[in-house]
């Protein structure tokens, strides 16, 4: 909410929660209309991402874990490349870490970059999928047509194979020094 890019849509996926994370999502939709919640059975992260994945209306699609924050001008420092650059594909932020309540140091953080050299984004890039600007057309159209999903079998590292597949096909994009994404 806090958020200083207000064009923005968050999809809360409540992968069957037995806690009352359900009814807070659906109390964030009563009061937000940006806010679409959708309830499911227990399916995994996979499943989960798969779900936003396929309600998404956006041009753009990034993915924050339950467990983590960002900062107010996150989506904005991620989405101004886009605004000068029409044709990328892909935008690529740093992260800090919290532990006990504050932000401990900084994990990553890129200098401001725009390019199309496959061998430099593979040096650059972490593999997750936090702190990313993934285009959503792409996304859904990504190998002779087909949506490019994360795969519901894998039970760790579906968020590197999902990132490595995607940038497999990436054309132009951009790192931006923003380290708003709070792990």
């Amino acid at each position: 909410l806090a958020q200083t890019f207000t064009e923005w849509e968050c999809l809360l996926i409540d992968d069957g929660s037995p806690d009352k994370s359900g009814e807070i999502c659906d109390g964030y939709a009563a009061k937000d209309s940006r806010f679409r919640v959708f309830h499911k059975q227990n399916g995994g992260v996979s499943s989960a991402r798969n779900l936003g994945l396929d309600k998404a209306c956006g041009e753009w699609v990034t993915f924050v874990d339950a467990d983590d924050m960002i900062a107010p001008n996150f989506l904005s420092a991620l989405v101004e490349p886009t605004q000068k650059y029409e044709d990328l594909d892909f935008v690529h932020a740093g992260c800090c870490n919290y532990r006990d309540g504050k932000i401990v140091g900084i994990e990553q953080q890129y200098e401001p970059y725009i390019g199309n050299n496959p061998a430099y984004l593979f040096n650059k890039f972490r593999g997750l999928t936090f702190s990313k600007l993934f285009r959503l057309e792409n996304v859904n159209h990504w190998s002779d047509g087909l949506p490019l999903r994360f795969d519901e079998k894998m039970k760790i590292a579906e968020d590197m194979a999902f990132t490595l597949d995607y940038i497999l096909n990436v054309r132009q994009y951009a790192f931006v020094a923003e380290t708003g994404y709070i792990y």
